[in-house]
């Protein structure tokens, strides 16, 4: 397939009249149409081997270019005319990107306004609808790009002609596979679920969960067994499958304050994806106590922390503290303030100190002292945001 990202300066390169042209074909997408002589010459060099079961993704912007596609494709059984010649893969992944969205080799305002449509609602492809075609090499029909010295992507490309092929898939928006009166929200999510608890996420599934989450929440939030699934479905990303066990501590050098020597960063891990599917309003009824139970334990094992770790030269990181206060019992929530608060003003005591506040006004050199006063006012900010809450 192309990728004119991927264009290699071909100039420099020692080729003749044929492997020039499969560069600026391959590279950078330009001259479809070589000439008979070329076309004859590229399958004798680089023969793609008879036999071989290649890929090729499409996609169509609009349900008018699909329905006349489609039409004329079922009234030739499967046949396509190829008057210029066209990029094919062995691996069927690699065309998939092709059937999703169109490759943007030349970015058009069109282009971008579907790719931005399609982000906004958080859909599988671009465009109306995508296909992946599938077909067999014959003799003396393809090029095998990477028997040569361009190759790249398991690329095969066909000359001009004739090609019996087959639609080795279809790729619908998440929109029209809704729309099936099979296919169902409880029935999407079943899926969901069963590919995140398989050994492999499947890509397809984990796009459809964004989709559902972002797009049918008022349905979610009128069902107690959609919510159930949701929680499953969340619960279900977490290496260990339980939320009380989700709990990661680390202290360790806080290299991105060069300046200041010894200064650590200490982080404070939780499975935010459940207290965020609560604050969507799809957190199950039955699932609440369970996480005050976890939103206390987290508080409680940063109070544990403040307490050995305590001192100007700390720095936390502790995401998402407001969320968790909603979730905790109410002497957790006033835990969790008190000791953000003791944290920064034990800290902020320390520095602003009658003995650091002596140190500079004893200095007599008017450019030290300038400096002391930087390092001094760089302290008290590194103090006053030592806590970062995102």
């Amino acid at each position: 397939m192309n990728h004119i990202n991927e264009a290699r300066n071909y100039e420099d390169m020692d080729l003749d009249e044929a492997d020039r042209w499969l560069a600026k074909y391959t590279y950078e997408n330009l001259d479809k149409y070589p000439s008979d002589d070329i076309a004859e010459e590229l399958t004798h060099r680089y023969p793609a081997a008879p036999g071989t079961v290649i890929y090729r993704g499409m996609n169509f912007d609009t349900e008018e270019e699909w329905n006349d596609f489609i039409k004329v494709y079922r009234q030739n059984d499967g046949v396509i005319t190829a008057g210029s010649v066209s990029s094919w893969s062995q691996d069927p992944t690699e065309a998939k990107q092709f059937a999703v969205t169109k490759p943007s080799y030349f970015v058009s305002f069109s282009t971008m306004d579907l790719y931005f449509k399609q982000q906004q609602a958080r859909e599988y492809i671009s465009g109306y609808r995508g296909v992946i075609l599938q077909t067999t090499v014959e003799e003396g029909t393809g090029i095998d790009v990477d028997a040569s010295k361009l190759g790249h992507e398991s690329e095969i490309i066909l000359i001009p002609g004739k090609y019996k092929t087959t639609i080795y898939k279809e790729m619908k928006r998440f929109a029209d596979v809704m729309a099936d009166e099979d296919e169902t929200l409880a029935n999407i999510l079943d899926k969901v679920l069963t590919s995140k608890n398989s050994d492999t996420t499947d890509e397809y599934y984990e796009k459809f969960y964004k989709y559902v989450f972002h797009n049918y929440g008022d349905d979610i939030r009128q069902s107690e067994d959609l919510k159930e699934q949701i929680y499953k479905i969340t619960v279900a990303t977490l290496k260990s499958k339980k939320i009380s066990d989700n709990l990661d501590i680390s202290v360790k050098p806080a290299y991105w304050f060069r300046d200041v020597p010894d200064y650590s960063e200490v982080t404070v891990s939780f499975a935010v994806g459940v207290f965020v599917i609560g604050e969507n309003g799809f957190l199950p009824k039955s699932k609440l106590g369970i996480m005050q139970q976890y939103a206390n334990k987290i508080i409680e094992a940063y109070a544990d922390l403040v307490k050995k770790y305590s001192g100007v030269e700390y720095h936390y990181n502790f995401g998402n503290s407001d969320l968790l206060k909603k979730y905790a019992s109410s002497k957790h929530a006033e835990m969790l303030d008190n000791i953000m608060n003791q944290q920064i003003g034990g800290s902020y005591h320390q520095v602003n100190s009658r003995e650091e506040v002596d140190k500079i006004n004893a200095i007599s050199d008017p450019n030290e002292k300038r400096r002391a006063l930087n390092d001094y006012i760089s302290k008290i900010t590194r103090t006053l945001n030592q806590i970062s809450k995102v």
